[in-house]
């Protein structure tokens, strides 16, 4: 999972790093990961994804269809 190949490199950079998984229905891998780390945070479904974004300093969202502008 790239979770766990990934943040570790980026936690030697910046030592204060926490990770929430905002979305609807985690599998059950991704909300495993916030049992193993406290540092994660895993929602499931939110009313308002604003405030995490506000909140945050990177966002990254995984788009695996659609078209057009998002």
């Amino acid at each position: 999972m790239v979770c766990r190949e990934v943040l570790p490199l980026i936690r030697r950079s910046v030592r204060i790093v926490s990770l929430a998984i905002v979305g609807r229905t985690p599998s059950p891998p991704v909300a495993a990961l916030a049992r193993e780390d406290a540092r994660i945070r895993v929602t499931g479904t939110v009313a308002d994804i604003r405030p995490h974004l506000w909140k945050s300093a990177v966002s990254i969202v995984p788009l695996r269809i659609g078209g057009g502008t998002r």
